[in-house]
């Protein structure tokens, strides 16, 4: 099934699907994943699809794909609270300016 869905980011038009198949090269590469200006860095080649940093979004921004791998799918639902990437356990996920202080 091929996504029509337009990624909301700042000056982005992009579909899913064409960040998806960015997302595949980068972890054929292993290198980071972001949408352009997005708030939240997914390094997917260590995910291992736990649903654990959707689960807690409290804002419910974060969505898995068809390939069951978490993206950003709401960008201004996100509040940078860092609940993601606190709760990820394999280091998957940076938020750019979490707001939460350790």
């Amino acid at each position: 099934m091929k996504h029509d869905h337009v990624v909301n980011t700042p000056g982005s038009s992009r579909t899913l699907e064409h960040i998806h198949d960015d997302e595949r090269a980068a972890i054929a590469q292993d290198q980071k994943v972001q949408a352009p200006e997005s708030k939240v860095l997914f390094h997917l080649a260590w995910c291992k699809n736990c649903r654990i940093c959707v689960d807690f979004c409290p804002t419910h921004a974060l969505e898995m794909d068809a390939r069951d791998y978490p993206y950003l799918a709401y960008p201004d639902k996100c509040t940078e609270c860092g609940m993601c990437e606190v709760r990820c356990p394999d280091f998957v996920i940076t938020v750019s300016n979490s707001k939460l202080k350790f």
